[in-house]
């Protein structure tokens, strides 16, 4: 069998939108049949190639446990509020840490320290061809510069700021869910379900006994998952692997109820 590879591309509009657009793909399969696809493409791509950019946000404060930094906001795709990493687009020019950053004090007002960028990855492959870079970022809450922040929001945008615990993401942010009935974006919920596997692999390598009473643990709902605490500063290293953990879990979730 042979490479599949993109034969044409024809833009189908919608005349008006200035921030996407349709297209109908004509693609060769590995059999060397045509084929055709339909996308969604970013209108706004930097010559780099790279949409956007979004932040993993770790704030550490003395004397405290370290915190997961998340956005809130209304969603008129899905009609409900969500709850997201920081993100945005990356401006032409801009290197995905540098966009980062200034998302960041833009969205939540608070600056941060770029402690490493993931390689590009894709959103959803199957209807668009949007992509991305993720960045883990440091926030020290007791610098100054992070005293009385405000936000930098622009027109249209009303983000919220949440702080949740570090290693209790996945139930924090389920029972926010189950509670107020938000959405979670599968960038953040990927991340969570990633750190939280990363602890119990290493609850079973240490030889711990975690605790798991049905889905609730110190008066909070957690649909049923384990709920581990661990210290210690974030390796940057081990936080790709945990985005990449919580996607593949995410997706082997999927494809089994696609084919259950």
């Amino acid at each position: 069998m042979s490479k599949p590879y993109i034969k044409t591309k024809q833009d189908f509009g919608p005349h008006g939108f200035s921030w996407l657009t349709l297209k109908r793909i004509e693609w060769v399969d590995p059999v060397g049949r045509s084929r055709f696809w339909e996308s969604v493409e970013r209108r706004t791509t930097a010559s780099s190639g790279v949409d956007a950019v979004a932040v993993v946000a770790r704030a550490v404060q003395k004397n405290k446990e370290p915190q997961a930094l998340v956005i809130s906001q209304y969603r008129p795709a899905v009609g409900s509020n969500c709850l997201e990493m920081p993100a945005g687009l990356i401006d032409e020019g801009e290197d995905a840490g540098v966009a980062a950053i200034r998302e960041l004090k833009e969205e939540t007002g608070y600056h941060g320290k770029i402690l490493t960028v993931t390689p590009v990855c894709f959103n959803d492959p199957g209807i668009t061809n949007a992509n991305m870079m993720m960045a883990v970022v440091e926030i020290d809450l007791d610098s100054e510069e992070n005293r009385n922040v405000s936000q930098e929001l622009h027109d249209g945008e009303f983000i919220s700021v949440e702080f949740a615990p570090w290693n209790d993401l996945l139930p924090w942010l389920l029972e926010r869910k189950r509670r107020e009935g938000v959405e979670v974006d599968a960038r953040l919920l990927s991340f969570a379900m990633g750190m939280h596997q990363m602890q119990l692999m290493e609850l079973h390598q240490n030889g711990t006994v975690a605790e798991h009473d049905a889905g609730v643990h110190g008066g909070r709902k957690t649909h049923g998952f384990l709920v581990c605490k661990r210290a210690g500063k974030l390796n940057p290293k081990a936080a790709i692997a945990v985005i990449a953990t919580g996607i593949a879990l995410i997706s082997s979730l999927l494809l089994r109820k696609k084919n259950s």
